[in-house]
């Protein structure tokens, strides 16, 4: 013979089920925003004078052209 199945428990899990959806749910709209970083400003480089006797001047000069 078979066992008759408690059909007020099976409700009564599915409403707890149901019920932890919307718990779940209500925590996702929950969330706190995440703030936004502020983007830092780049310095910008000053350009060195060119002394010319420096090595770098002087490697400039002797480089054949492009």
């Amino acid at each position: 013979m078979p066992r008759e199945r408690n059909t007020n428990a099976f409700v009564c899990r599915n409403n707890f089920q149901r019920v932890n959806v919307k718990k779940k749910k209500e925590k996702r709209k929950k969330k706190k925003k995440k703030k936004k970083k502020k983007k830092k400003k780049k310095k910008k480089k000053k350009k060195k004078k060119e002394v010319e006797n420096s090595r770098r001047y002087i490697a400039k000069q002797t480089k054949p052209p492009k």
